[in-house]
């Protein structure tokens, strides 16, 4: 008996649940149509609070944040519902539409000389061949240790000085590896949703511009230091913004 009574204040609970949603979507819904846009909005993004997710919610809210003017948002709320439905043809098009309607330039800015080269030399090789490299050091400086303590070379100072080399070498070619196994990976979908961002060559606000952004604009996240996200844009230039500057998708 107390299973029966236990099994149906769930199934109320379960009731009263869905009927929260759906009275909160449909009053999203009200809203909307009479033009009471950020009300509608905020009852959209409370069904989310209460972890009901679906194309459907996200493209009524994406509509309602276009309509209130909220573009970044909205392309973020589109993306969202192609991300859980790549179907979704509504969001599909109503991406479409946002994007004509903002500003998306990326703004190219003549890079700093050492990011050039450093970029250059890192697409020279694919991953694969950076750890081969990175692994041909490391033989390297094992042969050398070996031969300075036991063959007792003439010259030590240049063996020491090889094995330093190496080990610099070593070092480089392993972050190499590491970071064009990233590029080749990809990264998680974001958006920028402030107006307009610089692209740091580096984690840190007084390092070289590599670029500059729009809201709304896609990246996709590689790394993350601190409070800085490493991103590579669709155009493939890769720099660093902060965590505080994009949502992800």
């Amino acid at each position: 008996m107390r299973a029966f009574i236990l099994a149906l204040l769930v199934t109320f609970g379960l009731i009263q649940f869905v009927y929260s949603q759906d009275s909160l979507f449909r009053a999203g819904n009200r809203a909307f149509t009479d033009g009471f846009y950020e009300k509608a909005i905020e009852h959209y993004q409370e069904v989310l609070s209460q972890g009901y997710h679906s194309p459907e919610l996200y493209y009524n809210l994406g509509l309602a944040q276009h309509s209130a003017n909220y573009l970044a948002q909205a392309i973020l709320s589109f993306e969202r519902a192609l991300k859980i439905d790549a179907s979704h043809e509504a969001s599909r098009l109503a991406l479409a539409q946002v994007r004509q309607n903002i500003e998306i330039p990326v703004t190219k800015i003549q890079n700093f000389v050492l990011w050039d080269w450093y970029v250059s030399l890192l697409n020279l090789f694919s991953s694969n061949h950076w750890a081969l490299i990175e692994i041909t050091f490391g033989v390297a400086i094992l042969v050398l240790v070996y031969w300075l303590l036991f063959r007792n070379p003439m010259n030590k100072r240049l063996f020491i000085f090889l094995i330093g080399l190496c080990l610099v070498a070593f070092a480089g070619t392993w972050y190499a590896s590491y970071q064009k196994r990233l590029l080749e990976k990809g990264g998680e979908a974001a958006i920028l949703t402030i107006q307009r961002s610089y692209v740091m060559s580096a984690p840190d606000g007084r390092s070289e511009v590599v670029t500059e952004i729009s809201e709304g604009t896609k990246v996709f996240i590689l790394d993350q230091i601190g409070e800085w996200y490493k991103i590579q844009l669709e155009d493939k230039d890769v720099g660093w913004v902060e965590m505080k500057k994009v949502e992800i998708i």
